[in-house]
């Protein structure tokens, strides 16, 4: 999940900090700089600039990288789906709210857009 997060806050604002990308995936910087390196590792982000203490990276997803978001949030469509079929939409609603809300970071932990309603389109930070 914190990959597909990462992943999601980094489209949206390229350049971002660590900082600033932990507090807005729900986890710390430490944590950010490492899901970063993993990142960088499958090659879905890039670092455009020399790590170093101090600098701001350079970070941005690579076109796999929004390959892979895409797939994620068709994933993330199909279980909506899935459980509007079963539950309904009010209590497919009512249900994503609370596991969104459960989320370290609040439903903005989970990636930088969230379906949050399908049919209701998409919820942005």
């Amino acid at each position: 999940m914190r990959h597909l997060s990462a992943l999601g806050h980094l489209l949206r604002e390229p350049d971002m900090s660590y900082s600033k990308l932990g507090r807005r995936a729900g986890i710390t910087a430490q944590s950010a700089q490492a899901t970063v390196r993993q990142l960088e590792e499958r090659g879905v982000v890039e670092r455009r600039t020399d790590p170093g203490r101090g600098r701001t990276a350079e970070l941005h997803v690579t076109a796999t990288g929004q390959e892979l978001l895409r797939a994620g949030r068709d994933a993330y469509a199909e279980v909506d789906a899935a459980l509007e079929r079963v539950f309904g939409k009010q209590r497919r609603q009512d249900l994503t709210g609370l596991l969104l809300a459960a989320l370290p970071g609040g439903p903005w932990g989970l990636y930088g857009v969230v379906i949050m309603q399908r049919g209701g389109g998409c919820a942005t930070r």
